[in-house]
């Protein structure tokens, strides 16, 4: 006798495996945050120690963005297991970086604007359009919400 799954043991098993890709990525999102500031961190000179301005504490927002992502989209599979995998692929460039440094020194730091740093910007863009979008298709069905109840209210 085989055994037969319903539709909601089917969706109970997703939501449960996107949840747990949320976590994850949520853990790698945080973690590529405290490596790429601890990189910042690194790269200062005593002599100019770091500032903390508004524009620091909006870039530092934009790059906790996939984050939030993460927790609005944690129960869509696909955009939870995307953004996963490439928190993975930063982390894993992050952590590339950073063992580097410890092996060759400051010299290891090139550029500015390394790889793992435009993939978690682009991702971060990416998460505000999707963000914004999920937003406004929210608005949209909450005012469609209010204005056929309030018709319905005037019919009745």
């Amino acid at each position: 006798m085989g055994v037969t799954e319903t539709k909601a043991e089917t969706e109970a098993r997703r939501d449960r495996w996107s949840i747990v890709a949320a976590k994850f990525a949520g853990a790698f999102s945080i973690l590529c945050w405290i490596l790429l500031n601890y990189q910042i961190y690194l790269e200062q000179s005593p002599t100019r120690p770091f500032a903390l301005g508004y524009p620091i504490v909006i870039s530092e927002w934009f790059l906790l963005t996939p984050l939030l992502a993460v927790i609005v989209f944690r129960h869509f599979v696909g955009i939870t297991f995307i953004y996963a995998s490439m928190l993975l692929i930063i982390l894993v460039g992050r952590t590339y970086y950073l063992a580097k440094y410890y092996l060759v020194g400051i010299s290891a730091f090139k550029k500015k604007f390394d790889l793992p740093d435009m993939l978690l910007f682009l991702l971060g863009a990416v998460s505000v359009a999707l963000i914004l979008l999920w937003a406004i298709f929210r608005l949209t069905g909450y005012i469609g919400n209010c204005l056929k109840r309030n018709w319905g209210a005037m019919d009745g």
